[in-house]
């Protein structure tokens, strides 16, 4: 079941223009592997389906084959803070790309033969005819041009020539079915508790939510910044390879970095060393920010603020944005992202007061579970 709601068009800044152009379709020549390391269906169709708003703010690799590289040797010497921001779009230059864009209406893709997102990009199983029906559908049916997907390190790792052969194919049935592509290559919501491996995935636990969810990279590469080097080699060849392509409307670097909740059938639960964790994850957002920079991509870059309400937690006494990691990333990003499963009263709140960084706004992922 998709789920999708229009907000109020009174507080947002809409315009129209189709996509089917030509600028947003496919070059003859798709991006090509450029260096690699060695090589060697089911129960979730859109749902976590989201309509992206714009508003303007007058308006509201394998681990066991890798040793660790020495910790002085992994990084090259950190930017400033001042620095990392003054590497953003200017204000006329993202208003420029913004005000040159069709009203997007979007949704978070995964597709219904997929579990999680190594299912969904696995050689095994991935399935451009189920991609290519669903999107299809999207389209055609109910006025979709904009999606949101993850991407998972450890496919990279385990087979980067085949991964990318399986995104451009991706690209071109979302390209021919009228869509733009927002790209997620790191994400923080290992809900299941379990480190993503390639091949097969395990079957989803009935009645739980995002029952195996898995991170890019996961957790465990996260709390180990000997590991990080790692990362870095994935983002810079995501963003090297798909930087100057036209079906991807913007890069999303990091899907809620440093969220530390395990989803149990018994109930939720936090995931080791959070306190930690969120600080890494804090550190690794800023790295994964400069390296992607860079890269020079022709995109703009985000990264989702998401700590805010959610009534799925009962007593959740969040801040809207308030926490480090939010407030860093709308720092950090081109464009400002969020996601908000809270009421429209407190989303309307949080969108005023997030207004003064002058930026557009994506809501990338939304739905009213209280309703």
């Amino acid at each position: 079941m998709l789920l999708s709601s229009s907000p109020s068009t009174s507080s947002l800044h809409i315009r129209r223009k189709s996509f089917d152009d030509g600028n947003f379709h496919s070059s003859s020549s798709e991006p090509m592997l450029a260096a690699s390391p060695s090589r060697r269906g089911r129960l979730s169709s859109f749902d976590e389906a989201a309509h992206l708003v714009n508003a303007h703010p007058s308006h509201a690799r394998s681990m066991a084959n890798l040793a660790p590289m020495p910790e002085q040797e992994m990084f090259e010497e950190k930017k400033s803070e001042e620095s990392f921001h003054d590497d953003t779009w200017d204000k006329t230059r993202i208003w420029e790309w913004y005000n040159n864009l069709p009203w997007l209406a979007g949704m978070n893709y995964l597709p219904r033969t997929a579990v999680n997102f190594v299912e969904m990009w696995d050689e095994s199983s991935f399935d451009p005819d189920v991609i290519a029906q669903e999107l299809g559908w999207a389209s055609e049916k109910l006025g979709y041009n904009t999606l949101r997907t993850n991407i998972p390190m450890c496919l990279y790792e385990h087979d980067a020539e085949g991964l990318t052969k399986r995104i451009n194919k991706f690209l071109r049935i979302a390209a021919r079915n009228g869509f733009v592509v927002m790209l997620c290559p790191l994400d923080d919501c290992e809900f299941s508790g379990e480190q993503a491996q390639p091949g097969p995935q395990p079957e989803p636990i009935p009645g739980l939510h995002n029952s195996r969810a898995i991170g890019s990279p996961g957790r465990r590469i996260v709390l180990d910044p000997s590991h990080w080097y790692r990362v870095e080699e994935y983002v810079r060849y995501m963003v090297r390879t798909w930087g100057q392509d036209r079906r991807i409307l913007l890069w999303d670097l990091y899907n809620e970095p440093g969220n530390p909740w395990i989803f149990r059938t018994t109930g939720t639960e936090l995931c080791e060393n959070t306190e930690q964790f969120e600080k890494n994850a804090l550190l690794l957002m800023e790295k994964v920010f400069h390296w992607a920079r860079e890269e020079n991509p022709s995109q703009p870059l985000t990264t989702s603020a998401w700590h805010m309400p959610d009534p799925f937690f009962e007593g959740d006494v969040v801040v809207p944005l308030a926490h480090a990691i939010d407030q860093r990333a709308m720092e950090l990003s081109d464009v400002i992202s969020i996601h908000a499963y809270c009421d429209p009263t407190c989303l309307q709140t949080t969108l005023m007061e997030i207004s003064h960084f002058g930026k557009p706004m994506l809501l990338t992922e939304w739905m009213a579970r209280q309703v």
